[in-house]
């Protein structure tokens, strides 16, 4: 029997007999309708992303001060996983691709050989990842940026393609999975066990005083001549190892780090303990030494050496590394922020010198910051100096309320000549406390702590005299304590106790409820805030006495409203504290306080 020709077996096929199966691996197919939904999802993903990091560029970090606190010993570690998270959602928005692109390229690339079809989807995913990383930097990528959104394409093509070969292959893409799983989980275990020693590494952290503190705190807030001009920097080896030992460590040798700086180099050292780690083998070492420099904004960094534990990192990862590092921190809010604001860096022998140019970041984040470290700086002894030096002119200056004004101006003068080679700021807060001692109430000492000696105490009264504010010297009390008040607490702590007080009054047998004592209260605490904000304003306000200020510029006219208001009036008439009435009042008062130009 003679063999059917090559011909016949083709005209079979044509008729609808089954062909000989041309070879025994079968081949993916992809349906139309399937083929052009994988290039619209495709499509709309390159095109999501690629919007993404065009509103990444041109969206300016929104500044959050309350994310700026040196004090908060886990934010560094915060930073490092929202930096990985945000590496991880990338790789799965390149996996979402690379699981679309076998069914979007369609049944073309599964009529090619297995090698072809590799080298193509490889092509595919560096091609992508090049176009969407650019877009993301507003740069031409480097081989490091595009280490993860491909590895993410590539695991996503391959269970992609997977799907398309129908239900077996699915279920032993099961298995599949769980073994690249488990190897993955050896390789970091393995990895665990090079990375994690026995013992921190041998440097002992700095210890944090309150002065270090205040002297770290002066030298962050920088040097500006003016609002409008660059702030200028520089922060030395022992500067950033004190900042560690705020934020990391705070004196334990359970988390610390340490810096050495060199012409256009940083080398890093940390330690940190690994709580869930074995008892034999917990601190996480790491070494590292990088060149840094920033210019108009734009990052240079490039790794130089890196070791984690027992694992030295090969130099052909480190220069993939460094690229990874930079777009991480670029792709971050608050480290976008400060790279771009940044003039100019440039790492010297023990010393990183920056300049800031003028914007919210240097204007606000950096006083605020250097606000934060300082704290509540304990200003005693400046405060004791200022005590002596307005018992000592009080006697020369005249009555009433130009005498109230009179004292201040002397307390911010004095301010000015000790700040010449100090901080204006801290100078400010201890004029400020030494008015609330002798004009506010001598038990403001209970709080910050010994101002006047006894013969001073008992010689104060005479001194200074009776000092009114528009006529009242019980005004001037209110103004004066809840200014120290909101020094040695904060603006919230003194305008509660300025209510609360005027709460008590109210009570039988007190002197009743008076909007008028709690406008008071309210304007010593905005004073207070405005003269020790930062170091711009501390300079304001002294010049601003300087020149000459008049009882409106600081407490408006407050005779008109009301006094005097017992608890069963309160509650009927205003709702009591926080009622309708009560908030009405409240409004008039802040609005009133908003027209002292002294209080901004």
């Amino acid at each position: 029997m003679s063999k059917p020709s090559r011909d016949d077996t083709e005209s079979r096929g044509q008729t609808g007999e089954t062909p000989v199966p041309q070879s025994p691996v079968r081949q993916p197919s992809v349906s139309a309708p399937v083929c052009w939904l994988a290039r619209i999802a495709f499509v709309a993903v390159v095109a999501f992303l690629c919007f993404r990091g065009v509103q990444e560029q041109h969206h300016e970090p929104v500044v959050n001060l309350e994310t700026w606190d040196l004090e908060h010993g886990a934010q560094p570690l915060e930073l490092v996983g929202r930096c990985a998270t945000a590496a991880g959602i990338d790789a799965l928005w390149f996996a979402l691709l690379g699981l679309l692109a076998p069914a979007a390229i369609g049944s073309w690339l599964a009529r090619q050989p297995w090698i072809l079809r590799v080298a193509i989807i490889v092509l595919v995913g560096a091609i992508l990842a090049a176009a969407v990383r650019g877009v993301q930097l507003a740069a031409v990528p480097r081989v490091g940026h595009l280490v993860l959104p491909l590895a993410g394409f590539l695991l996503g093509a391959w269970i992609g393609a997977t799907l398309l070969r129908g239900p077996k292959a699915v279920l032993w893409l099961v298995p599949k999975v769980g073994v690249v799983a488990a190897l993955l989980i050896a390789c970091a275990a393995g990895l665990a066990a090079l990375a994690l020693e026995d013992a921190p590494l041998p440097f002992e952290p700095v210890k944090v005083t309150a002065a270090q503190k205040r002297r770290l705190a002066h030298a962050i807030r920088g040097i500006r001549a003016r609002p409008d001009d660059p702030r200028r920097v520089q922060l030395t080896d022992e500067d950033f190892d004190l900042l560690f030992a705020v934020g990391l460590s705070r004196g334990a040798t359970d988390r610390k780090a340490q810096v050495k700086f060199d012409d256009g180099s940083a080398d890093v050292e940390l330690s940190l303990k690994v709580p869930m780690a074995p008892a034999a083998a917990s601190y996480l070492n790491a070494v590292a030494a990088a060149d840094v420099k920033v210019t108009d904004g734009v990052l240079k960094l490039q790794l130089t050496q890196a070791r984690i534990g027992r694992l030295n990192v090969p130099p052909a990862a480190l220069k993939l590394l460094s690229p990874a590092i930079t777009s991480a921190i670029l792709r971050d809010p608050d480290l976008k922020l400060v790279v771009c604001s940044i003039e100019h860096l440039d790492v010297e022998q023990g010393a990183i010198k920056t300049v800031f140019r003028p914007c919210e970041f240097s204007s606000r984040v950096i006083p605020s910051l250097a606000q934060r470290l300082g704290g509540k700086p304990d200003v005693l002894a400046e405060t004791q100096d200022h005590a002596r030096h307005l018992l000592a002119v009080a006697g020369t200056l005249p009555p009433g309320d130009a005498r109230l004004i009179a004292l201040v101006q002397a307390a911010l003068d004095f301010a000015h000549i000790r700040s010449e080679d100090g901080d204006p700021a801290l100078e400010n807060r201890a004029a400020v406390l030494a008015l609330g001692v002798l004009l506010g109430h001598v038990r403001v000492e209970t709080i910050i702590g010994p101002v006047l000696d006894d013969e001073q105490r008992k010689a104060a009264p005479q001194l200074i005299g009776e000092v009114t504010l528009r006529g009242r010297p019980d005004w001037t009390k209110h103004f004066f304590v809840s200014a120290a008040l909101a020094l040695v607490g904060n603006e919230q702590i003194s305008d509660k106790i300025g209510v609360l007080k005027e709460q008590l009054d109210a009570e039988q047998g007190g002197s009743g409820f008076s909007f008028s004592d709690l406008a008071a209260d309210r304007a010593g605490t905005r004073f207070a805030l405005a003269a020790t904000r930062d170091e711009t304003s501390a300079h304001a306000m002294q010049h601003r006495f300087a020149a000459g200020v008049h009882v409106d510029d600081i407490f408006p006219p407050a005779a008109d409203l009301p006094e005097g208001i017992s608890a069963a009036d309160l509650a009927a008439r205003y709702g009591g504290v926080g009622g309708a009435g009560y908030r009405a009042v409240e409004q008039e008062i802040e609005k009133r306080l908003a027209g002292c130009t002294a209080l901004k």
